[in-house]
């Protein structure tokens, strides 16, 4: 039932969990957002630069669809 199911990445943006995620879900299912952040502001924001540069090198043709 994995494709019932959306992956939030805003505190884990490493390609490695990108790309285990990518075993078991589609990029439509990976998302950057949180209904509470555990970190501070500029925290989110270098881990969203993150997450968009992974993503580029991982799955180039999908970055627009997760961001």
């Amino acid at each position: 039932m994995p494709e019932a199911l959306y992956y939030d990445l805003a505190g884990a943006a490493t390609p490695e969990t990108i790309r285990e995620l990518l075993t078991i879900t589609s990029p439509s299912h990976l998302l950057y957002g949180t209904d509470y952040p555990y970190v501070k502001a500029p925290i989110l924001v270098r881990n969203l630069s993150a997450l968009k540069n992974n993503l580029q090198d991982i799955v180039p043709q999908d970055v627009d669809q997760v961001l």
